[in-house]
């Protein structure tokens, strides 16, 4: 059983053009399931001829019981609107469009706010120097690794990730269970992770002014932010918890044990049964 992390030209598309792409295709295709975390996934597999009966659709599970909601469910505890990225700083995850975007935010904004970058990488001096140029580093903090994410989240106020490519993101789906509102970008498994509710919030990657539209929005609107994150957590406990995607994941693992691979189609999890799923 082999899992594809990503899509596009993280996916199998960029496997194919790297060198002896095609033999590394070839024999990953030989697998006798592949697990497609959002339909684009499911379709670049179709692309390559894997047959969808050993296609598995299911996404990331997180262990909710490991994270309680955010604070911010009482926004009047906080002056400050508190917007924190979680990731590693690299070019994958466009946060030169993301200061560009808080620039905007900041110079259009009246409500007291702050970014929050949390991880390190390759594009941290860069991103420091981008930011002071713009004239934003009084209210964007790079943080460097945090520990525990999951329990410092909860004094947070909005999750924000700027990427131009994403597989199923670990990050939103923590955030979601912190229950803080989700302002991402569209791409691979993000829309199908926030749902109905959360698509609202989702963007073109490489577009600041909409990412600061949708940021802006909520950092004026405490109440809406409080209803948008309580639906990305109640969100998270009906389709991500990790004990539900632990079943289906047993229940393929036996399909392959009794040779019934081409039965493993029919195990999809309900969010990836068309799309995005109300809520």
């Amino acid at each position: 059983l082999t899992k594809l992390p990503n899509v596009g030209d993280r996916g199998l598309p960029g496997l194919f053009h790297q060198p002896l792409g095609w033999l590394r295709l070839k024999i990953l295709l030989r697998s006798y399931a592949i697990v497609a975390m959002s339909e684009q996934s499911g379709l670049e597999l179709s692309t390559y001829g894997f047959p969808a009966s050993r296609v598995l659709r299911v996404p990331n599970g997180i262990d909710l019981s490991r994270i309680a909601t955010s604070k911010s469910s009482n926004h009047s505890d906080h002056t400050v609107c508190r917007c924190v990225f979680v990731g590693r700083l690299c070019e994958e995850k466009q946060l030169s469009t993301l200061l560009d975007a808080w620039r905007l935010v900041r110079q259009t904004c009246p409500s007291p706010a702050s970014l929050h970058l949390w991880g390190d990488g390759p594009l941290a001096s860069e991103l420091k120097a981008h930011a002071a140029c713009l004239g934003i580093a009084e209210s964007v903090h790079f943080e460097g690794h945090v520990d525990n994410v999951p329990m410092h989240l909860r004094g947070m106020d909005l999750f924000v990730l700027s990427s131009r490519v994403e597989g199923n993101s670990n990050a939103v789906l923590e955030a979601m269970a912190a229950g803080l509102p989700i302002v991402a970008t569209a791409v691979g498994g993000t829309s199908m992770q926030v749902g109905e509710k959360g698509v609202p919030w989702l963007c073109a990657p490489g577009d600041p002014q909409a990412l600061a539209n949708a940021m802006k929005r909520l950092i004026e609107n405490p109440p809406l932010r409080t209803a948008t994150g309580a639906a990305m957590r109640r969100r998270a406990e009906q389709y991500f918890d990790i004990r539900r995607i632990a079943e289906i994941y047993q229940q393929t693992y036996w399909c392959l044990a009794e040779g019934r691979a081409d039965e493993i189609g029919h195990l999809r999890h309900p969010a990836l049964s068309a799309g995005v799923e109300a809520d």
